[in-house]
């Protein structure tokens, strides 16, 4: 499996900086762990499980969730392939869904504010 990145797909150059992988990767069409391929190619893997969610309906903030590369799509950034090794053993982080365990595990913040209308930027 390898996730291309469509920049890293097509220059040659760029290819090892910007796609992830690739990596074996088991599993097929009708498996848990979906492979999609084609017969002439069997070991190119053209499209898997992007994600993982695992839902606990009893108590919401013991879900567990997955994404295949990372959250940067940046590919300078730490965390754009970090979770890749989780996703391939098929490893869960932790799905906070209530603001408290949101904020109390957050690491940065984004602070977005609508321009000055005098077309400036806006004060904090």
């Amino acid at each position: 499996m390898t996730f291309f990145h469509p920049v890293g797909r097509r220059i040659p150059l760029l290819r090892r900086m910007m796609n992830v992988g690739p990596f074996p990767m088991g599993g097929g069409s009708n498996s848990v762990n979906p492979g999609l391929y084609r017969l002439t190619e069997p070991f190119a893997v053209l499209a898997g499980a992007s994600q993982r969610h695992i839902f606990d309906l009893s108590n919401m903030e013991n879900s567990l969730r997955i994404i295949s590369t990372g959250i940067s799509g940046n590919f300078v950034s730490d965390h754009y392939d970090d979770q890749a090794p989780l996703w391939l053993r098929v490893d869960y982080r932790p799905f906070h869904l209530k603001r408290e365990a949101v904020e109390r595990e957050a690491k940065y913040r984004l602070k977005m504010k609508p321009p000055s209308p005098t077309g400036g930027t806006s004060q904090p």
